[in-house]
């Protein structure tokens, strides 16, 4: 009976076969995710390479329904695009700010802040994998996609790994039927919902819980970043349905304080504050309150431009 001499042979055989397979879809993965026309990757595309409208609106999913940029690109007479994204971070923010400033350099910028903006969260950096798809043309992502954990170089050495658990989402983005693609209008999402409350205690909910000071840093590298580029940033905390607690944003204020940029906090705002025909939800106004929101900011940028 004859017997394999050299089994190492089949080994390098089937370790070739499954690189070549990654490779190859891999590809075809990347082809079709930009070939996306909608949906949240989609506009994540469009933040990074396409983009060239003088304002930018940067933050969390409060970003993406809290600024009509239509209002905003008629009253202050310029272009406006929403680079925001739900459930993303300063990490985010600050990722995409490098990128764009690769191609061209906006005339304003507003930043949507929380009062969490500081407090460590673990999946703040498991959803840096949204830029992953980006790091091979954008080497400028990469620090950014480290933070995801010390074995993140080895895992991008596939690659498949950028588009794990993609699929669906990029054959909507495709056909139009992405999440995120309803109403949107230049980044901005109206909620058009009732005030649907999650019974969230944002005491119990954010106490405990340590600052990270990675995020701090981000924080500041963004503001000094526009600085850097003379880029005219307004802060802003947009409103909350219930007043934040200031044991929350005290931190925040101190390094805004230490930047000297333009802020403006709308927590406590009276106009929209405890009524829930302007909210959709305890933390994210509807469309009626991001006009209402919207409009009052215009009148504050306008004065804060006269001085």
């Amino acid at each position: 009976m004859k017997t394999n001499k050299k089994p190492w042979l089949s080994y390098i055989s089937f370790i070739l076969l499954v690189v070549l397979l990654d490779i190859l879809v891999g590809q075809v993965m990347r082809y079709f995710y930009f070939k996306q026309k909608s949906g949240y990757s989609y506009r994540t595309t469009y933040s990074i390479d396409s983009t060239n409208q003088a304002g930018l609106v940067f933050g969390s999913s409060r970003a993406n329904h809290h600024y009509d940029i239509s209002l905003l690109r008629d009253s202050l007479q310029m272009s406006f695009y929403n680079v925001g994204r739900d459930g993303q971070s300063i990490l985010y923010d600050y990722a995409i700010l490098q990128a764009t400033l690769k191609r061209y350099t906006p005339k304003m910028i507003i930043l949507d802040y929380q009062d969490e903006e500081f407090i460590y969260f673990s999946h703040s950096y498991d959803r840096l994998s949204n830029l992953l798809p980006y790091v091979k043309s954008h080497r400028e992502l990469l620090e950014t996609v480290r933070l995801r954990g010390r074995f993140e170089n080895l895992k991008m050495l596939s690659s498949t790994y950028p588009y794990n658990s993609l699929f669906f989402n990029i054959l909507g983005g495709i056909r139009g039927g992405a999440p995120g693609n309803e109403d949107e209008k230049n980044g901005y999402l109206p909620l058009n919902v009732p005030f649907t409350p999650h019974g969230v205690d944002r005491n119990k909910f954010l106490s405990n819980r340590p600052i990270d000071t990675v995020k701090v840093n981000a924080f500041v590298d963004f503001a000094r970043l526009c600085q850097a580029r003379k880029i005219e940033l307004y802060l802003v905390m947009s409103p909350y349905f219930e007043p934040v607690n200031d044991r929350y944003t005290q931190p925040i204020d101190s390094v805004i304080s230490s930047l000297q940029v333009k802020h403006f906090d709308y927590s406590h705002f009276d106009k929209v504050k405890g009524n829930t025909s302007y909210f959709a939800d305890e933390a994210h106004l509807n469309a009626k309150g991001a006009d209402l929101f919207t409009r009052d900011l215009i009148v504050q940028i306008k004065a804060a431009e006269k001085k």
